[in-house]
Order: structure tokens, then sequence, then C-alpha cells
């Protein structure tokens, strides 16, 4: 009979419960895993998770147990509401767009977002110690992301094409690797949690010292041109977003689990490096905001007195000491040597007319790059010692000649005959490969990031041309969404028009962004408010935020710094404008409100 139960004590029952619940879980593991590693197995096991609901859904038929019963789990979950509700407002754009074609297209990207938040609450709650093995597998799929990273940076395949033929095997074997992983770790959460998380963070040192080494010994021998194409699986900037969540939940790991203090922190120190090396400005400024953050709530939340002030002071010096960092290398950079513009020499030791352009202030290394050109020799010396033509790409993608100026201008070298003769063989393999300035070989990280922002700066203030600059492409990218709000403040232009608005207002401001480089908002907020209305974008803020405040007892950090890592990034980012970006925002912000937070699970106040 359909409504009769078998044994709850047989041994049929208890094999069906057990592949019920470890199935479940077992998908929970691997869905992190897998946005850190594939859209294909990020959909994947999307699918698994349905086939999942769909079983208990099934199981409760067999049982008599009303489906009210379960779908009582989504309605009791405020924020899961919230997010479908979210997702209704963006669909509600398609009432009034012309390009239905891509208002479609945006609503399947999003659809995570709709997924997620049904079907994660009709599942079975999931206890802590499944919860951590969750957490602990998104961990060391960021550390074995990182380690693969870093191989591309120092050279692990010389030709592009043979690197993008390896990477659909690397993933299958990868997650592979991590299904059984994750398996062992779900059978043996409830006894051996503790170990277990010390086994696996402690194996993971040796590996991350194995490609710490090879780094070190390949340093000057990286081919990656463009650091960002070195994270291979999904974009870098989602990754660094998930790096930064990764080094969040190694330090409630610290707090939560025994044993294992020492180890996370040196994984800790490994993702910083990998944020340095990635040249992730937008994760080290969200990292400075939210250590600020979170000391400043350590410090209100805390009794001692003595770690009171300690957290204050951290979290004044923090911002402070990046602030400071950020005007020394400015200074370092727009320091230039005094130059007596009404003596200029007029000629080349050939007798060629010098061009001088006073007006152009652009620096490199100190020295004035647009002073003391000869074209014609440069042109005629340059292509003695190359074949590549100056006006020909190099091989970072730039026009060669602007790279041999500011190359030239570097070493404090003119630009003309004699200029390009003082150049060693290895200057001339530095320019073609898009080097700009003999500095640039003695910094890497961050701080060549940094560099490369003032250079943006500089050209920008002189010539207003931002194309290629990503920092200064988004000033324009943010005007044309703002002058589309404008117009549209209330409704928006509609779900699928919002690309076209923006494109339309980038020529009705005249834009002097290259045709290639014209894209969308880069700022969440606005892309939201301009394609479904101001309703919209305030939708998305309850979401945000509102769970913060529910639980605001509860002591969630967890829940806040994912929420702020969000919030942050959607001011530079279309952060849910991806499928890992999406998934990734789904998926922990469904998990984090879900899971309840009796007393005995609180973060401790220090003191």
């Amino acid at each position: 009979m359909l409504n009769s139960p078998p044994a709850v004590h047989s041994a049929a029952y208890r094999r069906w419960e057990w592949f019920l619940k470890y199935g479940q879980w077992f998908g929970l593991c691997m869905l992190p895993v897998a946005m850190v590693f594939s859209n294909f197995f990020m959909s994947f096991f999307g699918f698994w998770m349905v086939g999942a609901v769909l079983l208990e859904l099934i199981t409760d038929r067999a049982r008599g147990i009303d489906v009210k019963v379960r779908w009582a789990r989504f309605t009791g979950s405020s924020a899961a509401k919230m997010l479908v509700v979210f997702y209704l407002f963006i669909a509600a754009g398609l009432l009034w767009t012309t390009d239905l074609a891509y208002g479609i297209k945006d609503l399947r990207l999003k659809l995570p977002v709709l997924f997620i938040a049904v079907l994660l609450p009709l599942l079975r709650p999931v206890p802590a110690a499944v919860f951590r093995t969750i957490l602990l597998c998104f961990v060391l799929a960021l550390s074995a992301a990182a380690m693969v990273c870093l191989s591309v940076y120092t050279g692990w395949s010389e030709h592009e094409m043979q690197l993008t033929k390896r990477i659909g095997a690397m993933q299958l074997v990868i997650i592979c690797l991590f299904a059984v992983l994750a398996l062992w770790l779900l059978l043996n959460a409830d006894r051996h949690s503790d170990r277990n998380t010390r086994l696996v963070l402690g194996a993971v040192l040796p590996a991350i010292a194995v490609v710490g080494i090879y780094v070190f010994a390949n340093w000057k021998d990286q081919r990656v041109h463009d650091v960002r194409n070195i994270s291979i699986f999904i974009s870098h900037i989602r990754f660094s977003l998930m790096v930064l969540f990764g080094i969040v939940v190694l330090c409630y790991t610290m707090m939560k689990q025994r044993g294992v203090a020492i180890t996370a922190a040196l994984i800790i120190v490994f993702f910083l490096f990998f944020l340095w090396i990635l040249e992730s400005v937008t994760g080290f400024a969200i990292l400075v905001l939210l250590s600020a953050i979170m000391l400043f709530r350590l410090a209100l939340s805390t009794k001692k007195t003595t770690w009171k002030w300690t957290a204050v002071v951290l979290a004044i010096g923090f911002p402070l000491a990046s602030v400071g960092y950020l005007s020394h290398c400015y200074h370092d950079y727009f320091s230039a040597d005094p130059v007596d513009l009404n003596s200029l020499e007029t000629h080349t030791q050939a007798g060629e007319t010098y061009a001088h352009y006073p007006g152009n202030r652009q620096l490199e290394n100190g020295h004035f790059v647009y002073l003391y050109i000869a074209w014609g020799e440069l042109y005629a010396s340059w292509t003695e010692r190359s074949p590549i033509h100056p006006d020909s790409l190099d091989a970072r993608g730039h026009v060669l000649k602007g790279t041999l100026l500011r190359y030239l201008t570097s070493k404090n070298l003119r630009k003309d005959a004699s200029g390009v003769a003082s150049l060693t063989e290895q200057d001339i393999r530095n320019i073609e490969s898009g080097i700009t300035s003999v500095t640039d070989l003695g910094k890497s990280g961050l701080r060549a990031r940094i560099d490369r922002i003032f250079f943006e700066y500089d050209v920008y203030i002189n010539n207003g041309n931002p194309t290629g600059h990503s920092v200064f492409q988004r000033l324009e990218f943010w005007k044309a969404a703002w002058f589309v709000i404008r117009e549209h403040p209330w409704m928006g232009v509609g779900t699928g028009d919002v690309r076209a608005a923006i494109f339309r207002q980038y020529e009705l401001q005249r834009s002097k962004l290259a045709a290639n480089n014209r894209l969308n908002a880069h700022n969440q907020f606005l892309t939201l408010w301009a394609s479904a209305g101001i309703a919209c974008l305030l939708m998305f803020l309850l979401v945000l935020f509102l769970p913060l405040w529910w639980r605001r007892k509860a002591n969630d950090g967890l829940l806040l710094t994912f929420m702020l890592i969000i919030a942050l990034s959607c001011v530079a980012e279309d952060t849910l404008e991806t499928q890992a970006g999406v998934t990734f925002f789904a998926f922990w912000y469904v998990l984090l409100n879900l899971r309840p937070v009796p007393p005995k699970d609180q973060l401790p106040a220090v003191g």
C-alpha cells in the first residue's frame, strides 16, 4: 500500500535512509567544490540536489507524509523567501523589456538563486559535523585550485593551447578525487570530525610547500603575460572573493576546532600570498575593510579592557597602514626629475628634430615619457633590432610603440637611435613581451598592480582615455549606467534592455572607450537599479542586510562576514552576472541562513 511505510527498524528502511541522508550531504559538499573548478560540475551537482529533493518528496509520499510538512521548512525560512522574491523582481523586469531574448538569458543565468533558495530548505537539516565538513571541502578546493594557478603562473605550460586542452581532464580528475574525499569525510564526520580536519589540513601543508618551492625556483621563468589568466578555472575576481571567504572559514575553524590553529594560520598565509600574486586589489581592499569591521565588532563585544583597546587600535591601524602604503607608492611613482622646458634640446646627434609634448605629463620611473622623441630614428633603429613593428602589438596586447617609449624612459634614455642602441638584447625581449619599465622586473604581485593603476591614472588625466585600463574604465561604466538610471529611476529599462541602454549611453556621451571595451555597469547595485528599477535594488539590499538583523543575537560571524564580502564586491563588480558568482552567493547565503546557531555553537566573545 502507498501509505503503509516499511518497518522503521527494517534493514531496507535503514539502507534507504542512509542513502537519502548521505546523498544530499554529499551534494552539499561537492557543490562548493564544483563552484571553484567548473561551470559544468556546478550545474551537475545543482541537478544532483534537485534529484535529492525529488527522492525525499517521493519517499514522503510513500510514507504518507503530507508535502506541506516539508514545504513548511521553506515557508519558515524568511531568508529563502526573500531570495525568491528578489528573483521575481528581476523576472518582473521582463514585463517592460523589448529585448526578451537577452532578458530570458539573464534570468536563466540567475536560476541558481531560485533553485537553491527553494531546494535547500526542503532538504534535511545539516548537523554541525556535516556543516564543518562542507566548509572543509570548500577550503581544500580553494587550496588545490590556488596551487594549480600558481603552477600556471610560473610557466607550467609554454603554450596556452596545450594548457587549455588539459583543463577539462584536470577538472574531471580533481572532482573525482574530491568526491572520494568528501565521502570519506562524511562517513567519519560524527566520530572523528576534529581528527580528520587536523589530518586533511595537515596534508595540505606539504603540497603547499612543494608548490612554493616550485614557484620560487621558476620565478623568473613565468610566461603568463596577464596574471589574471592564471585563474584557469573561473574568473579571477570571483575566485578572489571565494579565497577571501576561505580565509574567514579558516578563522572560524581555528576558533571551533582544536589543534588546527597553526595549520589553518599557515594556509591563511598561503591564501594571502596567492591574492598578492593574483594582484587582487579588490580582494585586499575588501580584506582591509572586513578586518576593520570585525575588529570593531570584537571591541564592542569583549569585556576585557586590554582586548577591547587592542581591537580598536588594530581596527584603526589596518586602514591607516594601507593608506600609508598607498601614499608611499604614489609618491614613489609620481616623483619626477626637474626639467626646464625652456632649455630642451631640439635635435638628435644625427640631426633629426626632437618632438616634445610638454602638455602630456605622463611619467615612467620618474622621467617624462613624451620628451625627446625622434620618431624617424626610433622606428628605423627598432626595426633593425626586432622583427616586431612598433605599430604592432606586444605579447600583452598593447601597441609596442607605447611600450618602447615607456621602457626607454624608464632607463632615462632618449627615444632616438642612440637610445635604442643602448638597449641590451634582454631589454629587446622585455619590450617584445610587454614589459614597460625596468622597475617592473623588480616588482611583482600587488605592488606591480598598484603601479599599473597609477599609470592608468596618469594616462587618464593626461588624455582622458581609459581604454584598456580596468580601474578607470569603471568610471565610464558607472557614468553610463547612472545616466540610464536618471532617465528611468523608478522602473528601470527592463531586464533585457539594460545592456543596450548602457551601450547607447556610451554613444550619447561620446565616450572615448574603444568599442570592445564598452561593457556593462560593473556595479551590481547600479545594474539591478537600471534593469528592474528602484524596488529591485531595495529588495537586494534587504536580502543582504535584513538577515543580519534577524540573527543579531546569534553572534553569527560567518554570516556577517559573508554578507560583507558580497556587499563590498558588488560595488566594483557585477557579482551576480556569472554562474560562479551567482552560485557562490546563493549557496552560502541560504546555507548560512538555514544553519541553526544554538548557544553552544556561538562564536565566543573574547574575555
